[in-house]
């Protein structure tokens, strides 16, 4: 009977007032910040799905951009095969190439040459594998995430219930 609607474990456990009589709360919230509290998982879980799609969509895109840009940084010898002649058939041609390494299809048209060429294509190996398994991550918990369907009802009601008032709705 003295069970405000937090359980009766809560109840058992106290016996000081978790409301004051005007309905206001006895206690105060304390935490961290609002920066601090910010949770990249919990936004990866929440956000829409078309929102999710295009963030990785656009990751992707962006770590391949920022591979290709390390291989054209490379200079000419960085890459074996590329036909490019201007910047940006040079940049389309080590994007590709990015994208072919990061998804390991590899076609064999263009190779590294040189320690530092060889050396981005380890860090993508090694980066997009682990890329793919968090994204992978975040796919699998967004499935099997729980997510309940509550429907309230539009009216409610203040009557007799176990032989005292009460709000009553129906969920």
């Amino acid at each position: 009977t003295k069970d405000l609607g937090f359980g009766s474990r809560v109840v058992q456990q106290s016996r000081e007032r978790l409301l004051n009589r005007d309905g206001s709360f006895t206690t105060t919230r304390e935490g961290l910040g609002f920066f601090r509290s910010m949770s990249l998982y919990h936004s990866m879980l929440t956000m829409s799905w078309v929102r999710f799609n295009l963030i990785i969509v656009a990751a992707y895109i962006l770590f391949n951009i920022l591979f290709a840009a390390g291989y054209v940084f490379c200079g000419d010898g960085g890459l074996m095969g590329v036909t490019g002649v201007s910047l940006p058939e040079r940049l389309a041609e080590a994007f590709f190439f990015s994208v072919q390494t990061s998804t390991t299809i590899g076609y064999g048209h263009i190779t590294p040459t040189g320690f530092l060429a060889n050396v981005l294509v380890g860090l993508e190996g090694m980066l997009s594998l682990l890329g793919f398994a968090v994204a992978a991550g975040f796919m699998f918990a967004r499935f099997s995430r729980p997510n309940a369907k509550v429907l309230f009802s539009y009216r409610a009601i203040i009557a007799p219930y176990r032989g005292k008032t009460a709000f009553e709705f129906r969920i």
